[in-house]
């Protein structure tokens, strides 16, 4: 394909991407979706897909108590009392494990590019996360058998908390959530080699630190427990560990990509003085169209 007729079919792929990703879940997980091979100078992928993290039971419990929390919330309302600590600590876990971990699926869209030198530079839109990698590529498949890169990408969420928390979840009347910010750093090892010109496989080690912030208030009735709203302040590191196997199939220019994460993630966040558990595994399907210029 001409090299001058590659900027605009990107330009045209992506823009077509971009207007099917027009939803997205708040939750994004680690996902690889590309070789560890990296592109030639002035060539491009473009991938669209989707991804579904499913999260540990230990996260699902926590969620799934919405309904028993509200209970108590509207009983403590009624009677005419005060929220007690162990009730705000739990709409603040609660609100963590929504905002951090909700199985809901993300639309994703990527635009990766050659610049040579064995490196490549990747621009990515998951949901409210924008991610930005580079990955340089240590070994070469002709003369090792295994394509293998390593990738760093910072990563920044932007924030769509209030209005999944609001629309999503009936305690959000007593909890409101007035920050949220989250910065992910993730290191990848990536390993893959094409078996053919239709099929390409890859595995993936990988390691992300994220930053989270997490700042809410009680409200309506629930204010009347008088919690300083720093007491429920979350400012804590989540660590994520694990891998990704996947695998390309197409021809030439187009190529289904099908992936599964599995990683372990740390994450326990001290609430009123208390700490809580909301680690657990998290795994994650993913599937993209791809189209290479």
């Amino acid at each position: 394909m001409c090299n001058a007729s590659r900027p605009l079919l990107v330009c045209l792929f992506t823009l077509t991407a971009a207007l099917a990703c027009g939803a997205a879940g708040c939750t994004s997980a680690v996902t690889q979706l590309q070789r560890g091979k990296t592109l030639d100078r002035l060539q491009f992928e473009v991938n669209v897909g989707m991804s579904a993290p499913i999260s540990g039971k230990a996260v699902q419990s926590v969620i799934d108590a919405e309904d028993a929390l509200k209970q108590r919330i509207d009983s403590a309302t009624s009677q005419g009392t005060a929220l007690t600590d162990d009730d705000a600590r739990a709409l603040t876990e609660v609100a963590a494990a929504v905002l951090l971990f909700t199985p809901i699926p993300s639309t994703e869209l990527s635009v990766r590019g050659g610049i040579g030198w064995g490196v490549d530079v990747g621009l990515r839109l998951t949901g409210p996360r924008t991610q930005l990698d580079v990955k340089w590529q240590a070994l070469d498949a002709r003369q090792h058998g295994l394509d293998l890169g390593l990738s760093l990408a910072v990563a920044s969420h932007s924030s769509p908390a209030p209005s999944l928390w609001e629309s999503a979840f009936s305690v959000a009347e007593s909890l409101k959530i007035a920050e949220y910010q989250r910065r992910d750093v993730t290191l990848s090892l990536i390993g893959s080699r094409d078996f053919n010109p239709m099929f390409s496989a890859w595995f993936a080690l990988a390691y992300s630190r994220s930053s989270i912030v997490i700042g809410s208030a009680l409200q309506g009735a629930a204010a009347k427990a008088n919690i300083d709203a720093s007491a429920l302040e979350i400012d804590e590191v989540m660590h994520q560990y694990g891998g990704q196997l996947g695998c390309r199939v197409g021809y030439k220019y187009v190529f289904l990509l099908i992936e599964l994460s599995v990683m372990q993630a740390d994450f326990s966040p001290t609430i009123l003085g208390e700490k809580l558990n909301l680690s657990g595994p998290i795994i994650t399907p993913s599937i993209a169209l791809q189209a290479t210029f």
